[in-house]
C-alpha cells in the first residue's frame, strides 16, 4: 500500500515497544509556564555623583533603603576647585558690570563672555542655576556644596562615607525609582511562539498569595541562554504603591488558542508520535484490520498544544498513529532502502542521482522493476503536464511578489495534484510511486498556501520543484516513443558540399 510499509512480527512489535494511539478531535490550549524575578528599571535607575574631586563633609543619607524625594539634599561635598570656580565667576560678574557702565562695545562683549563661561564651568561642575544665582547674589563663593537627589525614589547602593575624598564620577549613591519595576521571566524555546511585544501577562509573587499582577511584554532578549535553553521575556509592570519588590520570585501561568483552532476542534496526536523535522513530519499509521502493518505518512503539523500536536494534513480522526516506537520502526524501515525520516527517498533510484545513462525503450520496462524510469500507461502520463502548467503559474506568482497571488498559485497546484486520476496504475509499483510523489507534492501546495513570506515561498519552491523532478524523472510514458527523423546517406560518388570548408 505504501512505499513506506513495513510489517513487524509479534516479537519485533515487543522490542520495540510499539504503543498506538487514536487520532482525535480534542479542545487544544496552549499553557506556558514562566518563571522569574522582579527588578528595578534600569532606565529609572539615578546615579549621584562627584562632579569635582573634594572631601564629604556630611551625609543626609546614613543607610541603604531609605526614600528620598527629588532635590533633597544627599551628601554635603567640600571641594577647592569648586572654590576656585566660584570666585572666578564673581570676579567675571564684577568685570561685566564694570564694563557695561564705562567700557567700550569690545571690551564688554568680552566680560560678557568671560561671565558666560564661568557660569559654564560651574554648571559642569554640578551646580544648579539657582546656586549659581546665589554665589553672584551674596558675592563670597560657598565652601560647600550641597548634592540633590535628581529622582524620587529608594536609594539601592550607598558608597559615600562622611570624610571620605572622592574623585571626579565617583559614584556616591544609586536611587531607584520603584514606581515602574521589570519583571524578568525565562520561557523555554518551545514556548517563545505564543510569547509577543506588547502582550499582557498575568502573574503572581510568592509574598502575596492569591493576588494577580499584570504587565506589557517589552522585550525578548535575541539570545538564547546556553545553559538553561531559555530566553529573557521582560515585562514593564505598574507598581504605584511599591508591593512588588527587586528580588521577589514570580510565577505566570498564561494560556493561549493557537491560530489552528477554529469552529471545530482540531485533529490532535500525542507529542511523541511524530518524527519531527520541521512543520513536516513522519508519523506510522498502524492498520488494524492488518495487525504488525505499519505505513510511514508525511504529515504537516500545527501548533504544539501542551502533549499533543495539532495536525494540519496527513491524517483523519480515527486513524491510530505509532505513540511509541515510531523510532524503531523508522530505523527498521531505513534498513529496508525504504523511504523513511532520516531518508526521504528510496535507496534505489534516488532522485538526486543524476547519471542514469540511457533511458531505455518502456515497453521493455516490468512495473516492478527498481529503476529511476517506469513505464506507465498514456492515459496517466498524459495528465501530468498539467502540473507543469500550474508550476509555471507558482513562478509567475513569485515574479510578482504579491503573497495572496503566490498562495492562490500554490493551492491551485494543489487542486491540479488532486485532479490527476491514477486508477490505470492500481496494483503496480508505479501506484506506490505516485503515491509517495503525490504526498510529498500535496503537503508542498498546502505549506506554499499558507506562507507568510518571500523567502518562506522561495524555500517551498525549491522543495516542491526537487519533488517534481522526481516525478518527471520516473515517469515516462508506455508509448513508443517516436523515432528521430534521419537524413539519407549521401551516394558514394557526392561528396559533402561543406567537407573541407572552412567557417
Amino acid at each position: 500500500m505504501s512505499l513506506r510499509q513495513i510489517t513487524l512480527s509479534p516479537q519485533a512489535q515487543k522490542l520495540a515497544e510499539v504503543v498506538l494511539a487514536p487520532v482525535r478531535r480534542l479542545d487544544a490550549e496552549v499553557e506556558v509556564r514562566l518563571t522569574g524575578k522582579v527588578q528595578a528599571d534600569e532606565t529609572r535607575l539615578a546615579y549621584i555623583t562627584a562632579w569635582a574631586p573634594g572631601r564629604i563633609d556630611e551625609l543626609s543619607i546614613n543607610f541603604t533603603g531609605v526614600a528620598v524625594q527629588r532635590g533633597e539634599s544627599t551628601a554635603t561635598l567640600y571641594s577647592p576647585e569648586l572654590i576656585t570656580a566660584q570666585a572666578e565667576l564673581i570676579q567675571a560678574v564684577n568685570a561685566a558690570r564694570l564694563q557695561s557702565e564705562r567700557g567700550m562695545q569690545q571690551t564688554r562683549v568680552l566680560a560678557e563672555r568671560t561671565e558666560q563661561a564661568a557660569r559654564e564651568k560651574l554648571r559642569r561642575l554640578g551646580m544648579s542655576s539657582r546656586q549659581i544665582e546665589q554665589i553672584i547674589e551674596h558675592g563670597i563663593p560657598q565652601e560647600h556644596m550641597v548634592l540633590h537627589a535628581p529622582v524620587s525614589g529608594i536609594v539601592t547602593e550607598m558608597n559615600a562615607r562622611q570624610g571620605m575624598y572622592v574623585d571626579t564620577g565617583t559614584r556616591l549613591f544609586t536611587i531607584a525609582d520603584l514606581s515602574v519595576v521589570w519583571v524578568v521571566l525565562q520561557a523555554f524555546e518551545s514556548d517563545l511562539p505564543w510569547i509577543q511585544v506588547g502582550q499582557q501577562v498575568d502573574f503572581m509573587v510568592e509574598a502575596l498569595p492569591g493576588e494577580t499582577f499584570q504587565g506589557e511584554v517589552v522585550f525578548i532578549d535575541p539570545v538564547v541562554e546556553p545553559r538553561t535553553r531559555t530566553v529573557g521575556v521582560r515585562l514593564n509592570v505598574p507598581n504605584p504603591d511599591q508591593r512588588l519588590k527587586p528580588e521577589m520570585y514570580v510565577t505566570a501561568v498564561q494560556r493561549f488558542q493557537p491560530d489552528e483552532v477554529q469552529e471545530e476542534a482540531p485533529l490532535v496526536i500525542p507529542v511523541s508520535a511524530p518524527l519531527l523535522t520541521g512543520r513536516r513530519a513522519v508519523v506510522y499509521v498502524a492498520l488494524p484490520e492488518r495487525p504488525g502493518v505499519y505505513m510511514g505518512r508525511e504529515v504537516v503539523l500545527g501548533s504544539r498544544a501542551g502533549n499533543h500536536f495539532i495536525v494540519l494534513r496527513g491524517l483523519e480522526e480515527g486513524e491510530l498513529v505509532v505513540a511509541r516506537g515510531a523510532f524503531k520502526i523508522d530505523s527498521a524501515v531505513q534498513v529496508n532502502a525504504q523511504p523513511s525520516m532520516m531518508t526521504p527517498e528510496p535507496g534505489a533510484g534516488a532522485a538526486h542521482d543524476h547519471d542514469h545513462g540511457p533511458i531505455p525503450d518502456p515497453r521493455e520496462i516490468p512495473d516492478d522493476a527498481p529503476t529511476t524510469v517506469m513505464a506507465v500507461p498514456s492515459e496517466f502520463a498524459r495528465q501530468l503536464p498539467i502540473l507543469d502548467q500550474a508550476i509555471h503559474g507558482i513562478h509567475a506568482a513569485l515574479d510578482t511578489a504579491d503573497l495572496d497571488r503566490i498562495r492562490a498559485a500554490f493551492q491551485n497546484f494543489g487542486r491540479r495534484l488532486e485532479d490527476v486520476d491514477a486508477a490505470s496504475l492500481r496494483g503496480t509499483h508505479a501506484a506506490l510511486v505516485w503515491n509517495e510523489l503525490a504526498m510529498l507534492l500535496g503537503n508542498d501546495a498546502y505549506l506554499g498556501g499558507e506562507i507568510r513570506g518571500l523567502r518562506e515561498a522561495e524555500r517551498v519552491m525549491h522543495t516542491l520543484e526537487e519533488h517534481h523532478a522526481r516525478l518527471t524523472a520516473v515517469f515516462v510514458s508506455e508509448e513508443a516513443p517516436e523515432a528521430p527523423p534521419v537524413s539519407p546517406p549521401l551516394p558514394a560518388h557526392e561528396e559533402d558540399p561543406h567537407a573541407g570548408h572552412e567557417h
